[in-house]
């Protein structure tokens, strides 16, 4: 399976503000980095424009494939992307942009929103923190530690 991220649809829900294309597109691959090295899945995310200085086209930043649409739409990069794919069923396209939605469905792949992309990634990461553990004391813990504060009264 291969998740193929619409960047700048995910950067606009994850960052309301822009400030710095360049800080901001570091921010969504660190997101995205974080949420996958541990899954091993492929990831190819798809910014609108052209490279800037820290991210190159085609750099692997932590197992994530950076491309840039150069002069077309970042839509139409996937679709082209689609099209050539070998496996079609397994792609899984990352977008709330409903025209692309409708685009890469007519042709085979899976969709999931940018909400659902964000409110999956939070709740796996939420799992993997293990719940606290509650302890009951038996009675003989019990005896022990109340004998030990009564000698130090």
């Amino acid at each position: 399976m291969r998740y193929i991220i619409d960047g700048n649809n995910l950067m606009g829900k994850l960052l309301k503000k822009v400030e710095n294309k360049d800080k901001n597109r570091k921010i969504v691959i660190n997101f995205i980095s974080k949420r996958f090295k541990k899954y091993r899945k492929k990831v190819l995310v798809v910014f609108d424009g052209t490279e800037e200085s820290f991210l190159r086209e085609g750099i692997n930043f932590g197992g994530i494939k950076i491309l840039f649409s150069k002069g077309i739409e970042a839509d139409d990069k996937i679709i082209n992307i689609l099209k050539k794919s070998k496996n079609i069923i397994e792609e899984v396209v990352v977008t709330s942009d409903l025209e692309l939605q409708k685009r890469a469905k007519s042709l085979g792949t899976q969709i999931k929103s940018v909400e659902e992309f964000i409110n999956e990634s939070l709740k796996n990461e939420k799992k993997e923190i293990l719940p606290e553990k509650k302890i009951k004391p038996d009675n003989i813990d019990i005896k022990f530690w109340m004998d030990f504060f009564k000698k130090g009264e």
